[in-house]
Order: C-alpha cells, then structure tokens, then sequence
C-alpha cells in the first residue's frame, strides 16, 4: 500500500521529544516518514533528533537533520536552504514548538512574556518566511501548525503567555491560509488537548513530590475529559497526516480540534457514566498504528444517503465506496434505490462488500427495518454516516411558508436523530462506534442568498452532534461533523439546472462560485469522504465533539 505522503518532502521543526517517550514533533516526523515522505527533522536538542533520526531509518525511511533554534531566523534559514539542498524542495511545513509558562499578566514578567510569545508565535512566523517561497516555487504545498486548545478555551490556571500565543497560531494559519492559497498552499491548525506527552509529564514529575500525587494529578486530568482519558502524540500525528495529505486538498484555514471532546463540554453524567471514571488507554508506543492495514478493515459502515441525484459522484455515494476501499463491509442505503445500486455496483466492481435497501431516512419505522437489517448481514455497525439533507431553494425569510420551513429544518435533522438513536444502543454493546453527519457551512456562516431553514436544520445538526458526542463518550462513541462548503455533485448541478437550463449560464455560475473560494476552486465529493473516512477511523479515536471545515477556505473570508 502506498503511503498517503509518498513523494513529498517534510519538514518538521520541533521533531525531538523532550525526555523519554513519544512527543508529538517526534511521533509526526515518524508517522510521515511510515506514510512515504522524506523527513527533514529539525529540533534544538541535538540528543533528542538523533533518537527521531534512528527511528525513521531503522524502519526504512529518509531523513536527514539540522539543529536549529526556531527564535534565530538565520538559524531556520540555514536549515531550510540544507532542507532543499538535500531533498530539491518543501512539500509539508510542520510546526510543532510551543511551550507554556505559569502566570497572569501582574505575576508574569515582561521578559518572560517576550520568551513565552518568541517560542509559540514568532518561532512559526519565521519557519514561514523562509518555507512558504520555497513551497510557492514548487507549486504549492501544506502547512500543518500545532495550536492548542488553549488559544480557544480558558484554563483552569493561568498561561496568559501560552494561550495569546496559541491565540496567535490560529490566526498566523488562518492568514497564511486567505493570502497563500492563490499559490497552491493550504494552512490548518491542530489543537491538541490535554495530552500524555513527555513535555507534560515532565511537568507533572517536576511540579509533585510523590508518585501519588503525581498519578492523582494525572487521573484529575483524565477525569476532566469527555472520553476519560488523556489522549497521547500519535492521536496529534495522525491528524497532522490527513492535513498534510491529499486526502485535505480542499481543507484550509480551520482547525482541527484533537481533544477528547474536552472543549464542547463536560461529559453528560446522567447517561454516560460518573465524570469520575477514568479509563485506561494502551500505552502510546503500542497504539502506533501499522500503516500497511486499510484503516477500517473488519469495521461494518451503514451510510445513509449513499445514492446520488443524478450521474457523478455524490458525498455519500463516494463516502460508501471509499470506506469500503479502506475495507469496510458497507451497507448502503437511500430513498433511491436504483441509485444506491449504482454505488453497490462500484464497490462491487472495486471487490469490495457492499449491501443496499432503499428506506425513506424520514421514516422511524423504515430506520428501525435498516438497522435491523444491517445487523442480520453484518452482526454489528461500527461507523453511521448520515448524509441526507438538502435546501428548499434560496427563499428569503418572510417569503417562506411557515410548512415549507418546518418540513426543511426537520429534513436536515431528523434522519440523523433517527438513525443515530436506533444505533447508539448497538455501538454501546460493542464498546463503541464513530458517528459522523454530513452538515454544511450554511450552518456556521451566513451564504451568499437567504437559505433560512437549510442554515437552521445544519446549524441545528451539528449542536445534535455535539451534544451525542458528550452524552455518549465514556461509551466509546465519538460524533463529529463534516462540514462541506461549495462542492459541485450531482445535486448541486441538478439544482443549477433547475434555476436555468442554459449550458452557458450554468458554467458562468460554477467558474463564479469557484472564485469565490479561496483555493480557486470547487471542492469534489471525493474531498468531503476523505474527511469521513478519516474521522470513521482509529486514527481520529480522540477526535469528538467536532468539526472539520471542508471548504477551500471560504469561511474563513468571511466577516
């Protein structure tokens, strides 16, 4: 199998670990390097790249090293130019150097304030300067920043230093993101949350005396997540493995957030277990996932929504067919039966295994039949994907009928309610499941025309998900969101021909919307199913209670 980064060249500032153990620069470097790209490891501790150095090559990938302090601009410039010189060019910039400092703004002195913003700010203003040239001279490229969920969220105790720096990153990516995607180069954050890295463990033995207040500062930690459980380097890595890849073509300027839903809430106790659970994870260094395997080999996925409307390649009929790819066993349904029978007969073709029903997704009684169903071929559902929805047109509020905006919310959320309540019990059998709904940026930003109803029921299903993902957590079950922007699938063209049936006057439209992305682009369906596929597998096993933007950048142009 073909690693998702083959061909490219990485460069990861930050790619040693602080101590013994798996940091997140140190996981990255390795994880890009299993998945074919040549690693240009970068860090300041010259024992600590040497150890990230005889990893890779003791597995067989290519990396070359430079010491480097990230604050020295003329420091990064040197590696950057020894980067090139070794490897002829930069696909992926890494950013992975942060580190907190206690204090508010009276306890905190100026100067370490100043060393606090050089260290999480201005160190990736200056990996840029001297990298984004270099990937615009190449034809682009991605940067993947590491943020925190401390440049979101307040913490319990005062890093005024860390969180305006984080701050800080969201807003570099962002920026960097509106104003180089002309170029071809795509910028995104991840925000970790609390992690067991050996940065923090360091922290935590160097803070407490004795081995039991050191685990009972650990389990408090564990206990403030949704999930129960700290996540670790690799859950960081791999997110920075989607954004670097192809599969994130048309994800920029957003954030993915890898926190164990810690940021949408506390865990709901009353149904998912006492927030004071904590729940054991496997050591981090077991967990490093073969790559060689399809991520979601011996999963069962029920994709609601799987048909297109019309010929090409529609979100769930893609989803469908690149889950079974990915070695799925796929039940597929949709209200159409022909067309979801198009889509079993690509997995089919493909070798895949795919069953189909036509249900009607708005029916308690043909949901309860699906699943029924699915469980009697399959014995188990692993992944629900919800995919159906859609807009009654460009009305302007008071110009719609109070049934028409009814029926339209109620389109947009009730399928995924439905299928979602049926499967949970099954998933919570099993010891857990991922759950993703295909939503849309109409629920997070206002569109170009009135789409009342449509932004209600999407803004409304992604509060759906969250609150599913925090009710359920300390189950296993994850529920997140993908949020697609201006993709051209079938619907969108059937919709197009509906308004005019002039060839020309559909293609000005679609070069109009294009344009008005960021990328330059539409996106495909292809793109929205890389996003599922990622957040259907173990590889996003920490990832709940969130989004991933997928959209060319277009909500990010927005005031």
């Amino acid at each position: 199998m073909v690693g998702r980064l083959q061909g490219k060249t990485a460069i990861v500032f930050g790619a040693g670990s602080r101590g013994a153990g798996w940091g997140n620069g140190k996981a990255a470097a390795v994880l890009f390097a299993r998945e074919g790209a040549k690693i240009f490891a970068v860090d300041i501790n010259p024992e600590a790249l040497e150890e990230t150095k005889k990893i890779i090559q003791e597995e067989g990938g290519t990396v070359a090293c430079a010491v480097a302090d990230v604050t020295d601009s003329e420091s990064i410039n040197i590696a950057v130019h020894e980067c090139v010189k070794c490897f002829g060019g930069i696909n992926i910039l890494h950013n992975n150097v942060g580190a907190p400092a206690p204090g508010d703004p009276v306890a905190m002195s100026v100067d370490t304030w100043h060393k606090n913003m050089a260290i999480n700010i201005d160190s990736a203003f200056i990996t840029c300067k001297h990298v984004l040239p270099v990937m615009a001279d190449g034809g682009g490229g991605a940067v993947v920043n590491i943020a925190s969920i401390a440049g979101i969220k307040n913490l319990e105790r005062s890093l005024v230093g860390y969180q305006a720096g984080k701050a800080a990153m969201i807003q570099l990516s962002r920026s960097v993101a509106a104003q180089w995607a002309p170029k071809g180069i795509r910028s995104n954050c991840i925000l970790p949350g609390l992690m067991a890295t050996p940065l923090v463990l360091d922290r935590i033995n160097a803070t407490y005396n004795t081995s039991k207040a050191r685990q009972a500062a650990l389990d408090e930690r564990h206990r403030m997540i949704p999930m129960g459980y700290m996540g670790d380097a690799w859950d960081t890595a791999w997110a920075a493995v989607y954004l670097a890849s192809e599969e994130a073509k048309y994800v920029t300027a957003t954030e993915l957030i890898v926190d164990g839903g810690i940021t949408a809430g506390r865990p709901l106790d009353w149904r998912s277990g006492s927030s004071s659970d904590v729940i054991r994870m496997p050591d981090a260094g077991a967990r490093s996932y073969p790559t060689a395997a399809p991520r979601l080999e011996k999963k069962v996925a029920l994709v609601v929504g799987a048909g297109s409307l019309g010929p090409g390649m529609g979100n769930g009929k893609a989803s469908a067919l690149l889950m079974a790819r990915e070695g799925a066993r796929v039940f597929a349904v949709d209200r159409n039966f022909e067309a979801v029978k198009e889509t079993q007969g690509l997995i089919l073709e493909e070798g895949g295994t795919c069953e189909v029903m036509q249900v009607d997704a708005m029916s308690k009684d043909d949901t309860e039949k699906m699943v029924a169903a699915c469980l009697e071929r399959f014995e188990r559902i692993d992944i629900l994907h919800n995919n159906v929805g859609g807009s009654a047109g460009h009305e302007a509020t008071l110009d719609m009928e109070v049934e028409t905006w009814c029926d339209n919310v109620l389109f947009n959320v009730k399928p995924s309610f439905l299928a979602t309540r049926r499967v949970i019990p099954i998933m919570e059998r099993q010891g857990g499941g991922s759950i993703i709904h295909t939503a849309s940026t109409s629920g997070i930003s206002v569109p170009e025309n009135p789409m009342n109803s449509y932004q209600t029921g999407k803004g409304g299903l992604i509060r759906f998900s969250r609150g599913v993902a925090l009710e359920f957590a300390r189950k296993g079950i994850r529920s997140n969101c993908v949020i697609p922007g201006k993709i051209r699938t079938p619907m969108t063209e059937v919709r197009q021909g509906e308004r005019t049936d002039d060839p020309e006057e559909v293609k000005k439209v679609f070069e109009s919307r294009a344009r008005s992305v960021p990328l330059g682009c539409m996106g495909e369906a292809m793109d929205v199913a890389c996003g599922v596929a990622y957040l259907a597998s173990d590889q996003a096993r920490y990832v709940t209670a969130t989004e991933i933007v997928i959209d060319g950048g277009l909500t990010s142009n927005c005031c």
